[in-house]
């Protein structure tokens, strides 16, 4: 017999060490696509015109926020434990309902309150739907971005998020 029991190579990260290597990348990629996508959806009422989703600009932004932290998340998930790339998104529709559920909980005490607390329930409501179709699609198409042109596609979403951020402020 011998003294070590462990079935992990000593080169091997932990499990832990590892999810937080792949984290912020992640999330920085996918936050960033879904800020990209949520300035483009926001420009159409910068110039007067109906908004394309059915969320103020404020809640819109917060949204897309959270979808694509809870979409990083899963992509850092399914490296960390080496899965097929189709299971992110199902993490992150886990997840996105997960944050709903947390915010719902977080609303519950308030309802004394009346308005403040039917207005928040009303934007988690109308929020759930669209961010648990974000979180898919936008997961989904971060782990089809190669790997090599990850840095690339973050740049280009962070320039369309400032440009689109420059054209709301001119406008």
């Amino acid at each position: 017999m011998t003294a070590s029991t462990s079935t992990r190579p000593a080169s091997e990260p932990s499990a832990g060490r590892s999810f937080l290597r792949r984290w912020p990348p992640a999330v920085g990629l996918v936050s960033l696509l879904a800020l990209a996508t949520a300035s483009v959806l926001a420009l159409p009422s910068t110039f007067g015109w109906e908004p394309i989703l059915p969320l103020t600009e404020a809640m819109q932004i917060v949204s897309f926020i959270v979808v694509g932290a809870c979409g990083g998340t899963a992509i850092a998930l399914q490296q960390t434990f080496r899965l097929p790339k189709l299971v992110a998104p199902f993490f992150a529709i886990g997840l996105v309902l997960l944050s709903a559920l947390v915010m719902w909980l977080a609303i519950t005490p308030v309802k004394p309150i009346g308005d403040l607390a039917y207005g928040l329930a009303y934007g988690l409501a109308v929020w759930t739907p669209f961010g648990v179709v974000g979180a898919v699609i936008l997961t989904f198409v971060a782990t089809l971005i190669p790997e090599q042109k990850r840095k690339m596609v973050t740049i280009v979403a962070a320039s369309v998020f400032a440009l689109t951020a420059v054209v709301s402020i001119v406008a």
